[in-house]
């Protein structure tokens, strides 16, 4: 993102000394370096979901196959309001380049079909591709967009998240927006141990091989390449989201193995 993007709370290991410092003045403090504000901002890592006990047997293959299901399933509530909460974000934005910088999002959850000379392009997005994900583990299509499996909690946490972007500036909304910084580590986790570890047996995810239906506990090579293929790349482009804020839409976090 560029400059004006750049408003974020201050860190929890320097919030009691600024407290301490309103008394004579916080201006009287010396501003970080970008160095010291990167390394205030990755201790933030150690509270990342990826250490969640859940996520930790996900990594290690212990998941049941109704566990994964149903991980898939709630997330799904997740990926679907992202370009909501995008959208609530360019409604209170006056600034048009940081809105046309960042309608890009929408864009690439929601796909989209431009019509032009030679046929023009399109892109069923990232919600579609998370879709298949659940037919990958053995979900059907109606399973996972009816949200018939999401759980009372995972639709409060999701909605209050659609509120404050609403509800607070946008500068705000965009700060809690970007986890581009601790992506890449998860992404590349699932990456490695989802073929492995849940291959052709319960729960099934991204085998290369099987000829049985989903819900019959094997899964189809076709069901599995998008998910497997769309998440390398999301890899890709969340490395380098973190070293250069791009707009560019190989760099735009719609892919199913990432968060937004």
């Amino acid at each position: 993102m560029n400059a004006r993007m750049q408003t974020a709370a201050p860190p929890e290991a320097a919030h009691a000394e600024l407290l301490a410092a309103r008394g004579a003045g916080a201006s009287d403090l010396p501003p970080w370096s970008a160095e010291e504000f990167e390394a205030l901002l990755r201790e933030k890592g150690t509270s990342y979901h990826i250490y969640h006990p859940f996520h930790v047997m996900m990594a290690e293959g212990k998941l049941t196959r109704s566990q994964l299901q149903g991980w898939v399933a709630n997330r799904f509530y997740y990926q679907i309001a992202i370009p909501v909460k995008d959208a609530a974000i360019l409604s209170n934005c006056s600034d048009r380049e940081i809105r046309r910088e960042w309608i890009q999002r929408i864009l690439d959850h929601d796909g989209y079909a431009q019509l032009g000379d030679g046929g023009g392009s399109q892109d069923p997005g990232g919600i579609e591709a998370w879709i298949r994900l659940g037919e990958a583990v053995g979900l059907t299509r109606d399973d996972v967009t009816s949200l018939r499996y999401v759980a009372p909690a995972a639709r409060f946490a999701v909605d209050a998240y659609i509120n404050f972007a609403r509800q607070r500036p946008w500068q705000e909304a965009v700060a809690s927006s970007l986890t581009e910084l601790f992506a890449p580590h998860i992404h590349q986790q699932r990456i490695d141990t989802w073929p492995t570890q849940y291959r052709g047996s319960t729960p099934p995810a991204c085998s290369t091989s099987g000829t049985a239906s989903p819900r019959q506990g094997a899964t189809s090579s076709t069901a599995c390449a998008s998910p497997s293929t769309t998440s390398a790349r999301a890899v890709r482009c969340s490395n380098a989201r973190s070293t250069s804020c791009s707009s560019s839409s190989t760099c735009c976090g719609r892919w199913p193995m990432r968060s937004c």
